[in-house]
């Protein structure tokens, strides 16, 4: 991932830097060898030019030997400084020499993972991109599926309300309507009961009629129907009387 190879970045960044502040230290170190190497040198020859020429034969002996000593001196210190730093089995040579390698091995290594870095880098915002067009379309998604849900919930609740007050009208017309039959069922136990009794007191009537008038004259079958019809017709003009009254109620 790209947090390891961040990490893996810093490592090798600290390696070189330990491998660089190394190879500055070998390189002050040769300067300073170089700076021995001239104060030798200078010394050496102020002692050369330091020393008295007017010296007695006796001591010209001494000067020439502790002259050649410092000559061989110098030439041992020259010859030990040049194997010393040019010499390629010199240990700090090799040595700075393999760090130099080394620095190099890390330094592309270090430039390759750079690259990878970047890639994975680039690859990363990418997605953020993308995730944050995701998540915009599923707020989007989230606050439209809200509207529809509100406006559901006020239709079901406008819904719900409406069977409320149809379910009221239901039950009152339910409610008037048996007590209407209940009414119309009792209207016509009355007219049954008023036809029954017209009829009785009709009939008695004629009956009596008949008595009266039996050995005058008979009543003819004419005369009788004609009564029957009046009855029937009469009854059928107090029925519908009756249940106009009750509707009109």
């Amino acid at each position: 991932s790209s947090e390891s190879l961040a990490h893996e970045c810093r490592i090798l960044t600290e390696k070189a830097s330990a491998l660089q502040d190394s190879y500055d230290a070998l390189e002050a170190e040769h300067s300073t060898l170089e700076k021995a190497y001239q104060s030798v040198s200078s010394e050496l020859t102020s002692l050369k030019s330091q020393f008295p020429l007017d010296c007695c034969e006796s001591t010209l002996d001494k000067k020439d030997n502790l002259s050649d000593h410092l000559e061989k001196v110098s030439v041992g210190v020259q010859t030990d400084c040049i194997f010393l730093f040019d010499s390629p089995e010199n240990p700090l040579t090799v040595s700075m020499n393999e760090d130099k390698k080394k620095l190099n091995e890390i330094t592309i290594e270090l430039h390759k993972i750079k690259e990878k870095y970047e890639l994975l880098h680039c690859e990363r915002e990418r997605e953020q991109t993308e995730w944050r067009l995701y998540e915009r379309d599923l707020l989007k998604a989230v606050q439209v599926a809200d509207e529809i849900k509100t406006d559901s919930e006020l239709e079901s609740r406008r819904l719900n309300s409406e069977n409320e007050s149809l379910k009221e009208q239901v039950e009152k017309l339910t409610k008037d309507s048996t007590r209407l039959n209940s009414e119309i069922t009792l209207l016509k136990d009355k007219i049954n009961l008023l036809s029954s009794r017209k009829f009785e007191s009709e009939h008695q009537n004629f009956a009596s009629d008949f008595h009266r008038s039996e050995g005058v004259d008979k009543p003819t079958p004419g005369s009788i129907s004609i009564s029957s019809t009046t009855s029937t017709s009469n009854q059928s003009i107090l029925t519908a009387n009756v249940a106009h009254n009750v509707w009109s109620e």
